[in-house]
């Protein structure tokens, strides 16, 4: 009998031929080799299924499902998994040949850690880092409540913990699916956190919010707070710090509704914002949120 590998690595995709050759490349390329890739196809219209299929491993499964959004795609991976820890990576962002050993010599020290977060890198298509994201506290759970600094490339999880904790499918939460998850299991479980940078997310211009339609993003808003709301575990665990949560999620749409061209629906956002949680005025990204806002104001609708 073969015994599982001790990693999954599940690959969603949709239409991305042109990069998830790239991005399997970076995952066959790892110095630690027990592991499993699941690509689940999410309905591509593309040549992905040809791209995958030319890859010869027996470690690689592919599955071609339904569109159900990202979301679907990664629980489709996570039942199919047979690993013991759990990971993603979405098919345009890449790791480095460290990222699995530098996983694996972790929680072989701390075994009874079952969620583990790597840091990674924001960078841009030539490959040079813009922003890092390996600072953070021995345990996120607390800094969630300012945003979703978290990756899904940099999760480890237990698989039975992943399986108790899917993914959100409603279609209208993408793009806030990772942060709702990552919120439910740090009410259920520590986060524990390792300070370096061993994965890469690319960024490109079909990931900009600049695309999104605003009124998603405000309907993607409300189903976070909504979704959030019904869980017992997270009111409880988030209590204290539940108004500087919500806060925080304003602040975020309130920027992105900003950078859509949306200047005075953001700046309706940011105020709801402050007056939830005065204390976030003192914060960076309160003034870029509300200078960005402006900007498109005055400067790109004068």
């Amino acid at each position: 009998m073969i015994s599982a590998p001790f990693f999954t690595v599940v690959v969603p995709t949709y239409n991305r031929a042109a990069l998830i050759g790239k991005t399997l490349q970076s995952v066959f390329s790892q110095t630690y080799m027990d592991f499993e890739v699941v690509v689940v196809d999410d309905g591509s219209t593309d040549n992905t299924a040809e791209v995958v299929r030319s890859i010869v491993d027996a470690r690689l499964s592919y599955h071609c499902k339904e569109n159900g959004e990202r979301a679907a795609a990664r629980n489709f991976g996570i039942l199919k998994a047979k690993g013991r820890y759990i990971t993603f990576l979405d098919s345009d962002d890449l790791i480095r040949p460290e990222h699995l050993s530098t996983a694996y010599d972790y929680i072989r020290r701390h075994p009874g850690h079952r969620v583990v977060h790597l840091g990674y890198d924001i960078v841009d298509t030539s490959g040079r880092v813009l922003t890092t994201w390996r600072a953070l506290p021995p345990t996120a759970n607390q800094k969630l409540v300012e945003g979703n600094f978290l990756s899904c490339m940099g999760m480890f999880v237990e698989r039975e913990v992943m399986r108790e904790n899917l993914f959100n499918e409603d279609r209208a939460l993408s793009g806030s699916e990772d942060y709702e998850l990552w919120l439910r299991i740090a009410a259920r479980h520590p986060i524990h956190t390792v300070a370096v940078s061993t994965g890469m997310l690319v960024q490109h211009d079909l990931r900009s919010v600049i695309n999104m339609n605003p009124h998603a993003i405000v309907k993607r808003r409300m189903l976070l707070k909504k979704s959030l709301q019904m869980d017992q575990q997270v009111v409880a665990f988030y209590g204290g710090r539940w108004q500087q949560l919500l806060a925080y999620i304003d602040l975020y749409t309130s920027l992105h509704l900003a950078l859509t061209g949306r200047s005075w629906w953001s700046l309706r956002v940011l105020a709801v914002a402050m007056l939830r949680y005065p204390f976030l005025s003192t914060r960076y990204r309160f003034w870029v949120a509300g200078y960005k806002a402006l900007r498109f104001a005055f400067v790109k609708n004068p």
